[in-house]
């Protein structure tokens, strides 16, 4: 069968009282009671299956002596109804010196004297009081409950330490003896799905996966593979306790780790849990030892270093094949966890087409239930529909049953087709012996087949496409046409001379063939073309030739040159090789001229040329001569010119003042009369539009070299030949001109005077982003000036001081350091249950101070740390210091609650309407009524519940369980009262 279980973990009323000093000691026989009181408040009526009594924690006797309990009986009592706890005889039958046990009423427990008096002091798991404890339900609790021992015999007397009343829902109890399924480790049943598991290993067999003793080696366990119970459960906490109670023979219990395979069968790599091993002394603390190879006393494992969501397991095994029916408890493992281990997978032979066999499967159980479109149904684990038809397409879901009852639904997508006619782009028709692209092998819709005949480009041909099998396709055709070859024809042209005109071929022939011709028309040479039809016109290539006669080109005898002005004989008009025609331009005496010869029509020649070379008068050239100075020597002018023409000159040379003289060429030479004159320069004093000039130490010259041409054109050089500002003191540069200039020297006087370094006053740090003074554009020493670049009071900047001109200072920088913000922020979170204010991230210098500031009243300090607790609604500053600036951030908390509410009034009056755990961070909240239903739940939840179920309706008053899961994984249950008074 397949469970569904949910575990509830509620919260219970413990009132209790821990006497002293109360001995009832004789000396002697000795015959009475003695009686204790505990006080009960706050609490419901007792009601059955909602809140009861029960359990009773009883912790009576001392060590200093032994008792002859079993002659005690024990009573409860609370107004008119009293049960008996321990009956006469109900406590072992020897002399012990303490009880300290706690009391359930369960079938499956046993009642301490059926343990012994070696289970003293009876503290380990639990034991069956003598009467029902819900004997008081439907009483007030509230008030006084009687404890009362009775003497029915002689004692020395005996003395009550502690005694406790638990109140609380009844324990939720899943029984599991009447199934044996987890008689083998691939199906182990689960632990913490419910707060209390009753079982037996009765009727269990030896199974090949059992633990014993090789695989145990850290701990002393059972020597052979017995009749083991094997159980699982998921840690919710690194520490899990399990206590078993209620064993009336002989029993082993072991808690392991599957080992790295994950698998509890493999036995030889499973690891005995930390604390798992019975026999430890953290779980043997009977007064003397018990546990030695099992034991029918109730025992414990206090297991730790477990990993939260992990699954481990559980054994309780019988020393030497022995049963018993037992009563476990857990403490610590989580409500995840399933009995059942089904998990099928549907499949089917889609897609299909019509027509086509549907085949079903699904992989495991021992019984179905399929169902399906067109009102299919069957019981079958592998179904057959024939001829299926499209209506059949959809979704078949099939109910899975196993062996132990587990059901599990699967489910398979199926498509049934209909056929598809592939589709096909026509082909346009092509020309005979033109070639055929293969055709298609997959049609437009996706369609992949065959074609058949094979491709004819002579004839027109219909072609079939055979689909390929499995695509619910039909078959088609495609017919492509094939067109005859025709012969274009075009009328002839006639010869041309070598470059005439060609006029363009037709394109369209004289049969209505239309294409292009190749090559490119050519008058220079006979050429054949060729004519290309048009693709699409079904006709074949054709040629013409069009013959083209070469050019003669006429010769004639060279003329000799003339001098200008000199007379030119007529030109013939015949050439020597007979070419007759006529020449331009009209004969030219006076300058070099080439004339054109054009041969008259229909002579197939080509024009030339005749160049008569014209010499004209040449104009002698001399060098000239460089002015002088004045009364300089003068060297005799030379007779024969540059360009080779003689002569001779006039007047005489003067050195005294500028002559043009004049140069007359010998006869015979074609050559005119030329002039030169020579220069005569008067002594001149250069001027300079620089003048004296006084500069500071280290300035920027204008023109730091000094020109080398006057301004009256004097060229020379100075010494030294700049001006430089490097030395203060007064420097004269002497000009001296070049050579042949007729001109004097001169000086220039350069006068440098000392730097003056501008003074401030430093500026201390400051924080980024605070407010920065401008800078004094006046020094200290009244040097004024400019700074750059422009104030920036967000990082560190070096600012430059540049001096206003003509104040012969220096620059200068200062360094404004700019601390950086440490950009914190303020976070508030609960933790535990106090709201948590954290700077972050933590400064690593300086120091943060925090002030409380509520409304209406001055700041409060609240110390030096980068975290606080705020119990406070208001607003918080956190200060930082780091010595060189300081930086405020505030807070305001407006909700610091971090508890659970214990209580919902849903009655819209602005108090605990809501379950409101928005300072938690809660991933997913379920909230359950008394019977173990879902009554709300939500993921990601913040105070949304008010009181009504999912379906938007209001709800009983009551108290409902929730159960938490945090953000971080965490988990957490218990209980909240809701009313929906107005």
């Amino acid at each position: 069968m397949k469970y569904t279980v949910l575990l509830f973990l509620f919260s219970c009323y413990l009132f209790g009282q821990t006497f002293s000093n109360t001995a009832l000691n004789v000396t002697g026989s000795w015959n009475g009671n003695l009686t204790k009181t505990i006080t009960v408040g706050g609490l419901p009526n007792l009601q059955t299956g909602v809140f009861e009594l029960a359990q009773v924690n009883l912790d009576l006797g001392e060590n200093l002596a032994t008792r002859n309990l079993n002659t005690y009986s024990i009573t409860l009592t609370k107004g008119s109804v009293s049960i008996q706890l321990v009956a006469v005889g109900g406590l072992p039958n020897a002399n012990i010196n303490r009880i300290n046990t706690k009391l359930r009423f369960n079938s499956f427990l046993r009642r301490p004297f059926e343990h012994g008096a070696t289970a003293e002091p009876f503290e380990i798991g639990y034991y069956r009081s003598q009467d029902n404890l819900n004997a008081f339900n439907g009483i007030d609790p509230n008030g006084d409950w009687t404890i009362q021992i009775n003497e029915s015999s002689f004692a020395t007397g005996v003395q009550f330490n502690k005694v406790e009343l638990v109140f609380r829902n009844p324990f939720t109890v899943l029984d599991y003896t009447s199934i044996n399924s987890y008689d083998n480790c691939q199906t182990p049943y689960c632990l913490g799905i419910s707060e209390i598991i009753v079982a037996s290993n009765n009727g269990f067999t030896n199974q090949v996966g059992d633990m014993y003793n090789p695989n145990t080696s850290s701990c002393s366990w059972n020597a052979a593979q017995n009749n083991s119970a094997w159980f699982k459960f998921r840690a919710a906490s690194s520490n899990v306790k399990i206590t078993i109670s209620g064993i009336t023979n002989n029993l082993q219990i072991l808690g392991i780790d599957a080992g790295p395979d994950g698998n509890p069968c493999t036995a030889n790599d499973n690891l005995v849990l930390v604390g798992g091993c019975p026999n430890l002394a953290s779980n043997d603390t009977y007064s003397s030892p018990q546990y030695l190879n099992g034991s029918n006393k109730n025992n414990q494992l206090n297991l730790s270093g477990l990993i939260p969501g992990v699954v481990y397991y559980f054994l309780v095994d019988g020393t030497g094949a022995a049963v018993s029916p037992f009563y476990i408890e857990i403490e610590g493992a989580s409500v995840n966890c399933s009995n059942c281990n089904l998990n099928p997978l549907a499949s089917s032979n889609s897609p299909l087409c019509e027509g086509e066999n549907l085949v079903l499967s699904v992989d495991q159980g021992v019984s179905w239930i399929w169902t399906g479109p067109n009102n299919f149904s069957s019981t079958s684990s592998n179904p057959i529909v024939t001829n299926i038809g499209a209506a059949s397409s959809g979704i078949y879901t099939v109910v899975v049953t196993d062996s132990n009852g587990c059901l599990e639904t699967a489910s398979t997508v199926v498509a049934v087709n209909t056929p598809i006619t592939p589709l096909f782009n026509s082909l346009a028709p092509i020309c005979s012996g033109a070639t055929v692209a293969a055709l298609p092998t997959t049609s437009n819709n996706g369609i992949s087949g065959t074609w058949a005949p094979a491709l004819n480009n002579t004839a027109t041909t219909t072609y079939t496409f055979t689909p390929n099998a499995g695509q619910c396709a039909t078959t088609t055709t495609l017919t492509i046409t094939v067109n005859p070859q025709v012969t274009p024809t075009f009328t002839a042209v006639a010869p041309i001379c070598a470059g005439a005109t060609l006029t363009a071929l037709p394109t369209t022939s004289n049969n209505g063939i239309s294409g292009t011709w190749a090559p490119a028309l050519n008058n220079t040479a006979t050429t054949t073309y060729t004519f290309t039809p048009t693709a699409g016109q079904c006709a074949t290539t054709t040629t013409l030739t069009i013959t083209v006669n070469p050019q003669v080109t006429p010769t004639f005898t060279a003329v000799a040159p003339i001098c200008a002005g000199a007379t030119v004989v007529a030109l013939p008009t015949t050439s020597n090789n007979g070419i007759s025609g006529t020449w331009a331009p009209a004969l030219n005496n006076t300058a070099t001229t080439t004339y054109t010869f054009t041969p008259n029509i229909g002579q197939c020649a080509t024009t030339t040329t005749l160049t008569i070379t014209v010499n004209p008068q040449v104009t002698p050239i001399f060098t000239a001569v460089s002015p002088i100075c004045s009364g300089a020597t003068l060297v005799a002018l030379p007779t024969t010119s540059n360009n080779g023409i003689s002569g001779t000159w006039a007047p005489a040379l003067n050195n005294t003042a500028t002559t043009t003289y004049t140069f007359t060429p010998n006869p015979g030479q074609c050559a005119t009369t030329t002039t030169i004159t020579i220069t005569v320069n008067p002594q001149v004093t250069p001027t300079f539009a620089i003048a004296n000039q006084t500069y500071c130490q280290g300035a920027t010259v204008i023109q730091p070299i000094l020109p080398i041409i006057s301004t009256n054109g004097i060229a020379g050089s100075w010494n030294p030949p700049s001006i430089s500002t490097t030395q203060v003191g007064v420097t004269t540069h002497i000009f001296t001109p070049n050579e042949g200039q007729c001109a004097l020297t001169t000086s220039l006087t350069i006068t440098v005077n000392a730097l003056v370094v501008p003074t401030f006053d430093a500026i201390a740090p400051i924080c980024a982003g605070d407010i920065l003074m401008e800078l004094s554009t006046i020094s200290d020493n009244g040097i004024s000036g400019t700074w750059s670049p422009a104030l920036n009071n967000t990082a560190t900047t070096t600012y430059t001081f540049t001096p206003s001109i003509g104040q012969c200072a220096s620059v200068i920088t200062q360094t404004i350091v700019v601390v950086p913000d440490p950009q914190l922020i303020i976070q508030g979170d609960c933790e535990g249950e106090e709201y948590v204010l954290r700077v972050l991230p933590a400064p690593q210098n300086g120091s943060v101070s925090w002030f409380y500031d509520s409304v209406g009243s001055n700041p409060i300090f609240l110390g030096n740390t980068t975290f606080i607790v705020a119990d406070q609604i208001g607003t918080y500053t956190a200060v930082y210091n780091n010595s060189s600036c300081e930086k405020q951030y505030t807070f305001f908390v407006e909700n610091n609650y971090c508890k659970i509410p214990k209580g919902v009034s849903a009655n819209n009056d602005g108090l605990n309407d809501t379950f409101d755990l928005s300072n938690l961070k809660v991933k997913y909240l379920k909230i359950f009524n008394r019977y173990g239903t879902v009554v709300y739940e939500k993921a990601n939840y913040i105070d949304e519940w008010d009181g009504k179920s999912m379906q938007g309706n209001r709800l009983p008053d009551g108290t409902y369980y929730y159960y938490i899961e945090f953000m971080n994984n965490k988990a957490k249950t218990g209980w909240v009262y809701l009313t929906q008074e107005y």
